[in-house]
C-alpha cells in the first residue's frame, strides 16, 4: 500500500474511534493522532507504515512541551518519543512491535476491525489515561536527556542537576549545529544557570 492511501485509511479508521476520546489529526501531514491534556501533557498515537507498505506498527506515548525546545516547530508529527518503548500490541504498550496486515484495504480494514480498534480502546487508551503530570511520565521515560530535564523540572536538586551536567557534556561531544542539538544544550545551559 502506498503512503499517502495508508494515511486517508489510518486517518478515517483510527479516527472513528480515537475521535471520542477526545483526539484528532488535526494539523498533521500523515494520521499522528494527538490530544491535550493540560499544558504539560499530551498524548500520541501513531499509525507508522512500513517501508515496504504491507505492514504498520502503532506507537502509543505521551511527551511535555517542556522536554523539547523545538515542540512547537515539531509538533504533531515529528516529536521525539521520550518512553522509546511505545509499541501497541496484545500485551501493552511495550519493546512488543506488533505488525498489522496492510497489503491491501480490505487487509487493512478487515485487521482493524478484527484487532487494532479493540487494541486502542482496552490498551493504548488505559494506558494514556494514567499519564496525566510530568510526575507520571518520568518512570516511563527512557531518553537520559529527557530524564534529566524531567527530573530537574519535578525536583530541582542536586541529583537532577548532575545528570543535567552529565548530558550537557554528552551533547557538547557532537561538536555540531544541529538545530535541535543546539536547542537541547541551550535548554540544559539555562535550566543550570537557575539557582539552587
Amino acid at each position: 500500500m502506498k503512503a499517502k492511501q495508508f494515511d486517508k485509511l489510518a486517518k478515517e479508521a483510527f479516527g472513528s474511534v480515537l475521535h471520542d476520546f477526545g483526539f484528532t489529526s488535526e494539523g498533521s501531514r500523515w494520521c499522528t493522532f494527538h490530544r491535550q491534556v493540560n499544558e504539560d501533557i499530551y498524548h500520541f498515537i501513531l499509525p507508522d507504515l512500513s517501508s515496504r507498505g504491507v505492514w504498520y506498527d502503532v506507537k502509543v506515548f505521551a511527551t511535555c512541551p517542556r522536554l523539547d525546545p523545538l515542540f512547537s516547530e515539531k509538533f504533531p508529527d515529528s516529536l521525539g518519543i521520550p518512553t522509546d518503548y511505545c509499541y501497541l500490541a496484545p500485551s501493552g504498550i511495550g519493546l512488543d512491535q506488533t505488525s498489522f496486515n496492510t497489503k491491501s484495504e480490505e487487509n487493512f480494514r478487515n485487521r482493524f476491525k478484527i484487532q487494532v480498534a479493540s487494541l486502542l480502546t482496552n490498551v493504548a487508551i488505559p494506558y494514556l489515561d494514567r499519564i496525566q503530570s510530568l510526575e507520571d511520565l518520568l518512570p516511563l521515560i527512557q531518553s537520559p536527556h529527557y530524564i534529566a530535564i524531567a527530573s530537574f523540572y519535578l525536583y530541582g536538586d542536586e541529583k537532577s542537576r548532575e545528570l543535567l551536567r552529565q548530558q550537557h557534556k554528552r551533547f557538547l561531544s557532537y561538536e555540531t549545529d544541529d538545530k535541535a542539538i543546539v536547542s537541547i544544550l541551550t535548554l540544559i545551559e539555562g535550566l543550570l544557570a537557575t539557582p539552587s
